[in-house]
């Protein structure tokens, strides 16, 4: 038991240590061979609390290292709780395509296993991918895989995610209430679905070298995805002695099998070599996967599966043949994320799959017995060998190897194997150097091998002896030593940026762990070594710092660390973003004179330079670098060309990676100078001109122009190009003088004024005399001529009278020369002898000469006494208009009408004159007034024969009014809306007053419309015809402020209509009063008729009527009145309302609607049963009394209708004036009668045949009915 316990403690010991040296957790001490070496592991695990016993804890980290020998004391067991979890944290973000766990299902016999663990209780298992820690509450990046698992006996659960999720936490949970176990044995996870998947070389930027290849058939065709069977498609690649290919994937992988698409036959054995050794084109130390091979003719796939997966970048694939073709290449590599190695380990091969290459650094250094299961073994070969890639140089002072424990044979075959360390992989590592002597064997599981001092390299080989049957037992391996310092300057990662005016230390010292640094040494960016280097101890680390400024311009500083075997050199670079240490300067050049700027800067890396100047981007003329400081001085010159060109601001650029510097402006002046003179100019007056000025300077030039007298110009425009101003000005010559003269611009700008420049405008006048005609009567001043002949310079005028000069003065009165410059003449009395004189106005201006005149007419003096006066007439009157006129030379007067000229007798003007001394009185008569004689102007006009128009009379105008052509009587319906206007038409011209009067007042809303020529209209809109509207009207036309007019009359006449009213709704008893009213409204009043129909009698009762007249409200009242009404009254009354107005040549009258009067009797009923009893059927007692109550009734209806028989019996039809006799009627009621008789009776009544039998028939039925009432007799 204590042998065991002691076993079991020393396992415990070993898997903590190696733990904490996978985890990172720390270093050993040091001992006098180095210390222990660890590297960080890609993966970390935690888990809930775990499962453990007084010699076992199943902690989280053994789920990661790779052990899928279900061996309970290599898993992880949570301890039994409620919701248990496991979490794996990666160091950066991983894609996640799927996660495999392994677990076990309990031995039995095993002591240190929790004994009420069942794997059912791991159903619902649950796994997600995020990126934050936390799993509770976390649902913003929750990434949850094929979820739950249900429970099934397995050793293997595969939980899919069935798409790629990117996280760096996965999260195994239970979520269970109930306390259960987790059980985790091993972790695969995959990026991909699946563990290996091909390579896409046509899309991995593949390249490839071969020894020779046939031109149309080049090695890319061995990678361009086409998999047919097509000779197209295949390379063809040759070589001397040995053909080969090799393919660079770009980044190496964990290849685990190449299939080759061969066409033809490879006689002599092929093979392929997996690696990231390029010597001899990776033919030399890469690792052979599968088998050589041959191939068979036509197309043939060749599998090679390689034994373990081989980390490599290249593939190379050879032949002892001369040719070689290859249609495709596929590449399978391993998507299986490394979550238990460190480091990159590869071997010669190994034995079985649980011999796994990486069994010697999984940290597990196994359990007690001989199992194979926690070391790597090859086959038995010799010189096998196993090769550790450390992640950088390191100096191993000792090798630490832990074996299984051996037996006598084992121990042989592992004697005399080696261990070297170095940075060669040629020959497997044969040329490293040795790590103490080739082993001999000894009953020990720990073997040490210590290497020379300072023995330093980046692999570790382990070698079996070069025998048959030799072999290695490797279960763990330690390495003891220091890793190789590098120089590391902790004040950044490789650089800074300091500005102008900052500062910084840098702090220079060799990595930790690390081999003891024995010297620091600092370099300048000028190669010189830095003598200010402060050195001191810290931490028993030697460091060393230096004081740096952005104003020493920047640069590389190095840092040489030695140790003992070497030293190791890094560089920190400070860079400087440019600084200004000399701003260009503004300055003031002359014209076509050359300006220099400067400009100097410090900055690193380097700087450059380039001005911006007006145009843009300016190189610069000359710069000069210094490189220690980092600075440059640039200088640009500048010449100020014909036009300024140059002048302008100016900023230096410089800049370099860290940024862009831009300088103050610079300004470069140039004065103002008229680079463009103006132009003087002869032009002729009335014209315009431009003058142009041109002038160029910088800053902008403005240019002024003012005239001779100091007025300044406005300008009509600036054109500008660059520096370059042109100022137009634009001059009318109104009149000459006023545009003429010197004219003088003058540039200027902020600096200063330039010099002024002039130019003269000479206009030429042109002569005008005003007015060119001259009109005078004899004896009168003929008036003033003016000679308008403005021009600069100022002209000199002469006047001619029919070519003779007239010189300055007064002559007879008949002239005078005036003005300054002798421009006005004033001409004297006129006389008949002037008449046609020319006055000619002659101008000279130098060489110029121009000439205008004006001719004198001198008219007789005649004057106008008075002129033809407006009128009014009608037409067919007679129209005298008078003209009188004075004066000697008098001749004759005329007449004109509209300007033409009116002949002594003419079809309808008369004239004559009457002369009594020197007056004349002339008269134009107008024969026969017509409408065309108006709207016309009548003139005279009084002279000579030779100026007949000496003096023109005012306008007369004569009004002509016509006659009303139609204003007649209209009548309408009323109560409708008319479209016939009510009007009156007349003629006149022009077009004269009218207006509707209405009992002699004007009516509103009238107007006036021209309907021709001479025909005008006033009319009155009807809209609704009412009895109001309806009268006598008066059509009244006449011309304002006359007194001649003419009028006519006219009716707005109304159509009858007719209402019949009663006093009684019902029967009447006899005898009761009756009274009934006939309104009829109409214009002319309407007559009202009566009818009385009983049966088939019409009889005609107007002599029992009385009307009224009502002319304001245009309407007839009529009523018919009985004080007593007996049976002879009964029957249907109807009055018809008749005028004088016709419709369509007809009489038109309106008939009322009937009004039935019925009238009865009282009756007694003798019968018990109600029955009804006509009269004269009483018993003997009142026989004798009814007897004589009928005779008095039919006395009384015999007198009734003798009174009738005065009246106009005749059948009266109120519908239409169509007879019908009493049978014909009686037969269309009974419904018979032939068609004709059925056609007239609509006609009459207005009703249908069977109407009409439909109404006698409900009659007739009356009549029957019983009643228990007083019989009541109905006579209709």
């Amino acid at each position: 038991k204590v042998i065991s316990f002691l076993v079991y403690a020393l396992r415990m010991t070993s898997c903590w240590c190696c733990m904490l040296f996978f985890l990172g957790l720390g270093a050993l001490p040091k001992d006098s061979q180095g210390q222990l070496l660890s590297f960080s592991s890609p993966v970390t695990a935690t888990a809930s609390t775990s499962y453990q016993t007084p010699r076992l804890q199943f902690a989280p980290q053994l789920a990661v290292q790779a052990d899928t020998s279900n061996t309970w004391g290599l898993c992880f067991i949570s301890a039994k709780q409620s919701n248990p979890w496991f979490r794996l944290e990666f160091q950066s973000a991983t894609d996640i395509f799927n996660i495999r766990l392994v677990v076990i299902i309990r031995e039995t016999g095993q002591t240190d296993v929790p004994s009420d663990f069942d794997l059912s209780g791991m159903d619902n298992l649950t796994v997600y991918v995020t990126n934050s820690s936390t799993l509770v509450g976390n649902t913003s990046d929750r990434q949850s895989c094929d979820n739950p698992w249900r429970y099934t006996p397995t050793t293997d659960i595969q939980i899919k995610c069935n798409r790629r999720l990117r996280g760096r936490f996965v999260h195994v949970t239970i979520p269970s209430p109930s306390p259960t176990y987790l059980l985790i044995c091993s972790v695969v996870v995959n990026r991909e679905n699946g563990p290996m998947s091909p390579l896409t070389l046509s899309e991995e930027r593949t390249t490839l070298q071969s020894s020779g290849f046939n031109p149309s058939r080049p090695p890319t065709l061995a990678i361009d995805g086409l998999t047919t069977a097509n000779e197209t498609s295949c390379s063809s690649l040759t070589g001397m002695g040995t053909t080969w290919l090799r393919v660079d994937i770009q980044k190496a992988r964990y290849i685990k099998e190449v299939r080759l698409l061969f066409l033809g036959n490879i006689s002599a054995a092929a093979r392929a070599l997996i690696g990231r050794s390029l010597r001899r084109n990776g033919a030399a130390d890469n690792t052979r996967c599968g088998s050589a091979f041959t191939s068979v003719a036509g197309f043939h796939w060749q599998n090679l599966t390689c034994s373990l997966p081989i980390f490599g970048q290249y593939i190379y694939i050879e032949t002892m043949t001369s040719t070689m073709r290859i249609c495709e290449i596929q590449v399978f590599y391993d998507y299986t994320l490394n979550l238990y190695r460190p480091l990159d380990v590869t071997a010669s091969d190994q034995k079985n799959p649980n011999s796994a290459i990486w069994k010697p650094i999984d940290g597990v250094l196994g359990v007690q017995g001989s199992s194979n299961d926690n070391s790597w073994i090859p086959q038995y070969s010799p010189r096998s060998w196993w090769r550790m890639e450390l992640p950088r140089r390191t100096a191993i002072s000792r090798v630490e190897i832990r074996t299984r424990q051996l037996d006598s044979t084992r121990r042989a075959r592992m004697d005399g194997f080696t261990v070297r360390v170095g940075d060669s992989t040629d020959g497997n590592g044969g040329s490293n150097p040795l790590c103490g002597a080739p082993w001999v064997a000894s009953n020990t599981r720990v073997i040490v091998m210590s290497c020379p001092q300072n023995t330093f390299g980046k692999y570790l080989y382990v070698t079996s002896a070069d025998r048959v049957e030799a072999c290695l037992y490797l279960v763990e391996i330690f390495l003891y030593g220091c890793e190789e310092p590098r120089a590391l300057i902790a004040s950044g990662v490789g650089r800074q940026t300091l500005h102008f005016f900052e500062s910084t230390t840098l702090t220079c010292q060799g990595t930790t762990p690390g081999c003891n640094v024995t010297a620091v040494e600092w370099f300048g960016p000028d190669g010189k070594p830095i003598n200010t280097a402060l050195n001191t101890t810290l931490d028993y680390r030697l460091v060393s710092s230096i004081f740096v400024t952005g104003m020493t311009g920047g640069g590389q500083y190095g840092c040489t660390i030695r140790y003992p075997g070497g030293s190791d050199k890094t560089n920190y670079v400070i860079t400087v973003p440019p600084h200004f240490t000399v701003h260009p300067r503004s300055q003031r050049v002359d014209y076509l004179s050359t300006a220099s700027l400067q400009c100097a800067a410090v900055g690193y890396p380097s700087v450059t330079a380039e001005w911006n100047g007006p145009n843009g981007i300016v190189p610069p003329t000359s710069q000069s670098n210094h490189r220690y400081p980092q600075s440059l001085a640039s200088t640009l010159n500048v010449t100020i060309g014909q036009e300024a060109e140059g002048g302008g601001e100016y900023k230096c650029v410089v800049k370099n990676v860290e940024g862009t510097r831009i300088s103050s402006v610079a300004f470069l002046s140039v004065s103002p100078i008229i680079i463009s003179l103006p132009q003087s100019i002869t032009v002729g007056a009335g014209s315009t001109v431009e003058l142009r000025c041109t002038a160029a300077g910088y800053p902008a030039v403005s240019i002024g122009w003012t005239a001779a007298g100091g007025n300044t110009l406005a300008i009509k425009s600036v054109l500008r190009d660059g520096n370059k101003v042109t100022s137009i000005v634009s001059i009318t010559n109104n009149e000459g003088a006023d545009g003429g003269g010197i004219y003088t611009c003058t540039p200027s700008n902020m600096e200063q004024s330039g010099a002024n420049l002039s130019a003269t405008v000479t206009v030429n006048p042109a002569v005008t005399v005003v007015p060119s005609g001259l009109t005078a009567k004899e004896g009168q001043i003929a008036g003033r001529l003016q000679c308008v002949a403005n021009g600069y310079p100022q002209p000199t005028i002469t006047w001619y009278k029919n070519d003779a000069i007239l010189s300055d003065g007064i002559t007879d009165n008949t002239y005078s020369v005036t003005n300054r410059y002798g421009k006005d003449l004033d001409v004297g009395l006129a006389s008949l002898s002037d008449n046609g004189a020319v006055y000619t106005c002659e101008v000279r201006q130098g060489t110029y000469v121009a000439r205008a005149s004006s001719v004198l007419t001198v008219k007789p003096d005649v004057v106008l006494k008075s002129s033809p006066r407006s009128v009014v007439g009608s037409v067919g009157d007679v129209i005298n208009l008078t003209c009188e006129a004075e004066g000697q030379s008098l001749d004759t007067i005329q007449w004109t009408v509209d300007n033409t000229l009116v002949q002594p007798r003419s079809t309808h003007y008369n004239i004559s004159d009457i002369t009594v001394g020197n007056v004349t009185k002339s008269v134009l008569t107008i024969k026969r007034l017509e409408l065309f004689h108006g709207a016309v102007e009548y003139r005279c006009t009084a002279g000579t024969r030779e100026y007949p128009d000496i003096q023109v009379s005012d306008a007369a105008n004569v009004r002509v009014l016509g006659e009303i052509t139609s204003f007649r009587d209209t009548a309408y319906d009323i109560g409708i809306h008319s479209k016939e206007p009510f009007s009156c038409l007349f003629t006149s011209n022009p077009q004269a007053d009218a207006m509707l009067q209405f009992d002699s007042v004007a009516v509103p809303g009238t107007h006036v419309q021209s309907e021709g020529q001479y025909q005008h209209n006033i009319s009155l809109p009807v809209m609704d015809i009412n009895a109001q509207i309806a009268g006598i009207y008066r059509c009244f036309v006449s011309f304002s402020r006359s007194s001649l007019n003419v009028s006519s009359t006219a009716q707005l006449q109304i159509f009858p209509s007719v209402t019949l009213t009663s006093n009684v709704t019902a029967t009447i008893s006899a005898p009761s009063p009756l009274r009934l009213t006939c309104t009829a409204l109409g214009f002319p009043l309407p007559t009202v008729t009566w009818f009385r129909t009983h049966g088939s009698d019409t009889v005609n009762v107007t002599s029992l009527s009385t009307s009224t007249l009502d002319f304001s409200a245009k309407r007839t009242v009529s009523i018919i009145t009985y004080q007593d009404a007996f049976l002879d009254e009964a029957g249907d009354y109807t009055c018809v309302a008749s005028s004088s107005l016709q419709k369509n040549g007809e009489p038109i009258s309106a008939t009322s609607l009937p009004t039935s009067v019925q009238v009865a009797t009282k009756a007694h009923s003798t019968s018990s049963d109600d029955t009804p009893i006509i009269a004269g059927a009483a018993g003997a007692a009142g026989g004798v009394l009814v007897l004589v109550l009928v005779l008095l009734i039919c006395m009384r209806k015999w007198c009734k209708r003798r009174s009738f028989r005065s009246h106009d019996k005749s059948s009266y039809n109120f519908h239409n004036p169509i007879a019908m006799s009493t049978t014909a009627r009686t037969s269309v009621e009974q419904g018979k009668g032939t068609n004709d008789d059925q056609d007239r009776y609509t006609e009459m009544t207005g009703m249908t045949s069977n109407s009409a039998y439909n109404v006698v028939a409900a009659k007739q039925t009356g009549y029957e009915q019983k009643s228990s009432s007083p019989l009541y007799m109905t006579v209709a």
